[in-house]
């Protein structure tokens, strides 16, 4: 079982080798000018790989932001609704929170605690 693995993978080593050699052989090939677009066309390849990188990784700050947005908001909501919950008063909620009294009386209209 083991050895049939181990085969295959020398079978993609192998693979990977040739599909070098073979690149190497077609660039010893090329005029000048045609090796020049080769490198141009690389050039741009890895402006590609990099501007894809580049927007993956705004990406995924912009959804660790969003989350933590998220979770302010959550947060917020929860001791709105517990506030009321153990009676203080909408306008001392709005001293706590900062939310208005239409914001706060919002909140808890959604979470049906009214």
């Amino acid at each position: 079982m083991y050895q049939e693995k181990f085969k295959a993978f020398e079978n993609i080593k192998t693979l990977a080798g040739k599909a070098w050699e073979h690149a190497v052989a077609i660039e010893a090939a090329l005029s000048a000018e045609e090796l020049e677009l080769q490198e141009k066309r690389h050039d741009f390849i890895r402006m590609q790989v990099g501007a894809l990188a580049l927007a993956k990784e705004q990406g995924f700050d912009q959804g660790i932001e969003k989350g933590i947005e998220k979770e302010r908001q959550r947060s917020q909501i929860e001791l709105v609704v517990k506030s009321y919950r153990i009676g203080l008063s909408v306008s001392t909620i709005s001293e706590l929170t900062g939310l208005d009294d239409d914001e706060i009386m919002t909140l808890l209209k959604a979470q049906d605690d009214l």
